[in-house]
């Protein structure tokens, strides 16, 4: 008998190795922008470009690794909830244009370390 950990570790293990299998054949047979329709229940990438996409699945891979390493699915949980949360962001329009809209290099400025009394 399997601990429910054990079991639960080994089901998220299984779905996200088979959504990485998933993803990488997609970019390989593809060379326009992925559909909701093919990326089915991954779906929810559909906001990132190509090179984004094999960004996340080099990032997936590293957690699933590390998370069958540790035993624990939390740097994998992380990993998904970051990028879900960066593609709801990418969703909307005017975020979109926010988040990769060109930047005035004067809109920066070099920040100094505070100080003790600050």
């Amino acid at each position: 008998m399997l601990r429910e950990s054990k079991l639960d570790l080994l089901e998220a293990l299984a779905k996200w190795g088979e959504a990485h299998v998933k993803l990488s054949t997609l970019l390989r047979r593809s060379t326009g922008a992925l559909t909701a329709t093919a990326l089915g229940e991954l779906a929810w990438l559909r906001s990132f470009d190509r090179d984004d996409l094999e960004e996340f699945l080099c990032e997936l891979q590293d957690a699933i690794i590390a998370a069958r390493a540790d035993e624990d699915t939390a740097v994998l949980d992380e990993c998904i909830q970051a990028w879900r949360a960066t593609a709801r962001q990418l969703a909307d329009p005017l975020r979109r244009s926010v988040l990769l809209g060109p930047h005035l290099s004067e809109d920066f400025v070099e920040a100094g370390k505070p100080s003790d009394g600050e």
